[in-house]
């Protein structure tokens, strides 16, 4: 699928749903614009409700009814969503200390650690980095291709104070999740939790 097929495919499954939607990147706008630049909201919050926004992108994918209260699913698996955050985000950081170019391959590199972890949650953080690291082999660009897609409507955000990314961010986590799906059938990757093969 291109960068296109995704953009499609999300917006047609969010706009079944864009009410709740909408309700649900305002309640996580709202959190994240008062909790961003403390370290409780930094490496505290950002991980259990971008687990919870990662469910909301299952649900609608598959065609599910969301509700507002599946933002705040990821606390069901806290310290786990948190240290992926905070793996995340301290090595991406690092990285880009070096040049921008390594931070922004981490950055795609370690994108699909979140999505791993909705799929088994007693995945081990480490792991769920590792194996992000893994599926990402040879299909960082074609991340990087559907995201810039979207560069012309985060401009057009601008001009409306962000309210236009109420309506554009569902979409574009849908999308993620729609390329997660994609890179699991290209890659037959089978989400196995470690600890059950001991």
């Amino acid at each position: 699928m291109t960068a296109s097929d995704f953009r499609r495919v999300a917006s047609e499954k969010v706009n079944a749903q864009m009410t709740n939607s909408i309700i649900i990147y305002l309640i996580f706008f709202v959190i994240t614009s008062f909790a961003l630049g403390t370290v409780v909201g930094e490496f505290v919050l950002m991980g259990p409700l971008t687990l919870g926004l990662v469910k909301y992108a299952k649900m609608i994918s598959k065609g599910e009814k969301v509700e507002i209260e599946v933002l705040f699913k990821g606390i069901e698996n806290f310290v786990a969503a948190m240290i992926v955050w905070i793996i995340k985000t301290v090595f991406t950081f690092l990285w880009s200390l070096l040049f921008v170019i390594p931070g922004l391959v981490k950055h795609y590199a370690y994108s699909m650690s979140m999505y791993l972890l909705e799929e088994t949650p007693t995945l081990d953080p480490l792991e769920a980095i590792k194996r992000s690291q893994d599926m990402m082999q040879g299909h960082k660009w074609r991340l990087f291709c559907l995201e810039i897609s979207y560069i012309g409507w985060f401009i057009l955000s601008a001009f409306t104070f962000g309210i236009l990314l109420l309506w554009v961010m569902p979409k574009f986590e849908v999308a993620h999740y729609e390329f997660f799906l994609d890179l699991k059938q290209q890659r037959h990757v089978e989400v196995v939790d470690i600890k059950e093969i001991r």
